[in-house]
């Protein structure tokens, strides 16, 4: 039982995501937004009205 919760708890703690970091820069100048200008993240929504 100890060696279930000892990898539980490894297994919890050092959960990292295998996903490669991607960042893009996208100018915002002219567009439409909400919130605060300097927020540390910012979200981009891509619709298509078709």
């Amino acid at each position: 039982m100890k060696n279930i919760l000892f990898l539980l708890f490894v297994l919890f703690t050092t959960s990292h995501s295998f996903a490669e970091e991607q960042r893009y820069n996208v100018p915002l100048e002219d567009s439409p937004s909400c919130g605060a200008k300097n927020a540390e993240v910012t979200f981009i929504e891509f619709l298509d009205y078709q």
